[in-house]
């Protein structure tokens, strides 16, 4: 029991630091608010790329009205790309072999 109440005040704490994290986003932003932005405090604040989404649908309740609202997938597209950008390693691995053949079909196809 006591290890289910200590994973419950975890997941509580997080809920609130994600609120604290999402105050601190909508009154930066004030009227607009991008997923780098989202994601660059979450990442100051030590929350993992994955809360971005939590704290981006509750920083666009407490934005100003006509502050333009990003979808989800926009926001996950971003999440990825830092994702990947931690770990180039799987990055480098697939951009070679197809720059090279792009590379390659271009010079065969320009006179």
């Amino acid at each position: 029991p006591s290890l289910r109440v200590g994973d419950r005040l975890r997941r509580k704490l997080q809920r609130c630091q994600r609120k604290m994290v999402a105050k601190m986003a909508a009154f930066a932003s004030g009227q607009e608010l991008t997923p780098a932005q989202v994601i660059e405090v979450c990442h100051a604040s030590g929350l993992a790329p994955r809360h971005a989404w939590d704290v981006f649908a509750q920083a666009t309740a407490w934005l100003k009205p006509g502050a333009r609202k990003i979808g989800q997938e926009e926001l996950m597209t971003a999440v990825d790309e830092l994702v990947r950008g931690r770990r180039p390693s799987r990055q480098r691995a697939a951009q070679p072999g197809a720059t090279v053949a792009d590379a390659a079909g271009e010079a065969s196809d320009s006179p």
